[in-house]
């Protein structure tokens, strides 16, 4: 699926477009020039761009990719971000994969992993009724119990 996506998201990206947001390019198409934004280039632009290709290099820090490593590389992000960043730019929908939870809701999802985990173990816990926990009231509640040793 992220190969896939990572193609039509490559193909709809307008390289030439993405490099000049970051930097000024000069030319078009195959002869496109810029300077280098991942170091000081000074006058002469050493970063070249294929927008045929799909390609750019810089001769100056040998830094070179796709439309994809651009964005990790300038905004310093994953490939999964710079996807995600590439696919909103080209107005394209990758879906609910495509994006990635914050570590709040993360750890939400793990929180409600182990509730649930520590409910069933209780549900399941012939003691429990002897203990005096009803199932409603470890239904209602969301009570749980941890094995021994966890």
């Amino acid at each position: 699926m992220a190969s896939q996506a990572a193609a039509l998201v490559k193909e709809a990206t307008d390289l030439v477009g993405l490099i000049g947001e970051v930097t000024e390019v000069r030319g078009t198409g195959a002869a496109a020039k810029a300077l280098c934004p991942f170091h000081a280039d000074r006058d002469t632009p050493s970063l070249s761009v294929s927008a045929d290709k799909g390609v750019w290099h810089c001769f100056g820090c040998g830094l070179g990719g796709d439309a994809l490593d651009f964005v990790q590389q300038s905004q310093a992000v994953g490939f999964r971000e710079s996807l995600d960043i590439l696919a909103r730019r080209a107005g394209m929908d990758l879906g609910p994969s495509s994006v990635r939870r914050t570590r709040p809701q993360r750890l939400d999802r793990i929180r409600w992993q182990t509730s649930e985990f520590c409910h069933q173990l209780l549900r399941s816990d012939p003691s429990a009724a002897r203990r005096g926990m009803h199932r409603s009231v470890a239904r209602d509640l969301r009570t749980g119990r941890a094995r021994p040793g966890l």
